[in-house]
């Protein structure tokens, strides 16, 4: 499996022989057997290029799986012995550290006193494991690669903006009466030129009128607030704006649910502590409902 698993990362036979510090027909051999032994081809071969098949596309993945779980595994047996303290670093979206995860980690610290945490905000498309990321939190499914997942709760889209530019939008009834209406829009990542609704059942579009684009989420929450347009976010991320009445939320019955994902570098030994704080994570999710 490591053999394969080199071939794939490193694009070629030559290239994963180097890696692993063996000749080339080693590696060759080994995922002939490899693939006798599985009854499928796994690699397509050429004189340019080394790639996966769907099936090995698939088995690679499994692969990682099963790499993380066992170096997962002897991490535990470790820390059983000593101790389950240490750092634990920390990405997630720019405001779902002050909105959300912030308030409630007193808890988690407690509970855990020899353990520290670093908080960083999250980019898109950062690279896990040059950053150091121990875990990482996202809204949606990630699309990184080489990212183990694991699904630990639900929030929803929230669109919103300030008391007095709801009031001018507090009549519609669905998601096409929103055509004219003016948006904040964050430029970070893929610009949010379309917001998405769920309306009976059935999925909906709407391309708004870009009123302001900005760089980040705290500036188009503040945008959003102030009442230069309607922001398309997460629940999660302004839930204490709209208890405070700083915000308001227009058409809630046609939120789209959204999973939340924490996602681990692959290849990376996850201690004891990492597995606590995602557990502790995900009850959290599913306390706030």
């Amino acid at each position: 499996m490591r053999q394969y698993v080199a071939v794939i990362e490193q694009g070629s036979f030559s290239a994963a022989a180097r890696k692993l510090g063996v000749g080339q027909p080693a590696i060759s051999k080994a995922v002939a057997r490899l693939e006798d032994h599985l009854g499928v081809r796994l690699v397509l071969r050429s004189t340019r290029a080394t790639r996966p098949t769907d099936a090995g596309r698939r088995f690679y993945e499994g692969c990682l799986e099963v790499f993380e779980a066992v170096a997962t595994a002897s991490q535990a047996a470790r820390d059983e012995a000593v101790g389950s303290g240490g750092a634990i670093r920390v990405f997630a979206p720019e405001l779902f550290g002050p909105a959300f995860l912030v308030p409630k980690l007193k808890g988690f610290l407690t509970g855990n006193p020899l353990v520290s945490l670093s908080l960083s905000t999250l980019s898109e498309g950062m690279d896990l494991v040059s950053q150091g990321a121990d875990v990482a939190i996202f809204i949606g499914r990630p699309t990184q690669p080489d990212v183990i997942v694991r699904k630990v709760g639900m929030t929803r889209s929230a669109l919103v903006c300030g008391p007095d530019l709801a009031l001018r939008w507090a009549d519609a009834i669905a998601p096409q009466d929103l055509m004219a209406a003016p948006a904040v829009v964050c430029s970070q990542g893929q610009p949010r030129l379309r917001w998405s609704f769920q309306d009976g059942g059935a999925k909906v579009a709407v391309r708004p009128e870009q009123n302001i684009t900005v760089d980040s989420d705290s500036v188009a929450l503040s945008a959003a607030a102030c009442g230069h347009g309607l922001w398309m976010t997460t629940r999660l991320m302004v839930a204490e704006d709209l208890t405070a009445g700083r915000l308001c939320e227009i058409l809630p019955r046609a939120a789209v649910p959204m999973p939340v994902y924490l996602g681990f570098a692959a290849g990376r030994t996850r201690p004891a502590r990492v597995d606590a704080f995602a557990q502790w994570l995900g009850e959290e999710l599913i306390a706030e409902g």
